[in-house]
């Protein structure tokens, strides 16, 4: 019986049962009183469903590929960042504030550097501010590389 497109269910939307002492499903096979009977050929008793996984296409796997590439790519990119900046970022984790805010605050810039491997704007003029104190004649063109530097992912 089909109800709405869905087999194995009556006209009222109950599966149906076998009767008292027994009956004989649609599939050839016996059900007990009270058990729910089968009412499609193809279903096996006490069967199990079983899925079993399509093997993977040849688009799958070029996917699978470029992906583990990407990926090993960021890894490599992030690493060469974090090196390239490795002593501000030593600087930043082992600031001594006498404010412990200040001091916190810093050591999550390092800890996001070393993540992302990019700051915002904000966050790359606080640490350009961190290192030279603040941005001068003298020293305003390393401040402005510095600050570029620290914000362009270079991706």
């Amino acid at each position: 019986m089909t109800n709405n497109g869905l087999e194995n269910v009556d006209s009222d939307g109950f599966m149906p049962r076998a009767r008292k002492g027994g009956a004989i499903g649609a599939n050839g096979e016996f059900y007990k009183g009270g058990q729910f009977i089968s009412n499609c050929e193809d279903t096996v008793k006490g069967g199990s469903m079983s899925w079993e996984p399509l093997p993977k296409t040849q688009w799958q796997i070029e996917q699978e590929a470029e992906i583990a590439k990407r990926v090993e790519e960021e890894a490599q990119w992030l690493a060469g960042r974090v090196a390239q900046f490795a002593d501000l970022l030593h600087l930043l984790e082992g600031v001594q504030n006498v404010f412990p805010v200040y001091e916190s605050f810093h050591q999550s810039l390092a800890r996001q550097f070393k993540q992302t491997g990019v700051l915002s704007p904000k966050q790359a003029h606080c640490v350009a501010n961190f290192f030279f104190g603040r941005r001068t004649k003298k020293n305003a063109e390393d401040f402005l590389r510095l600050v570029e530097n620290l914000q362009k992912g270079g991706r």
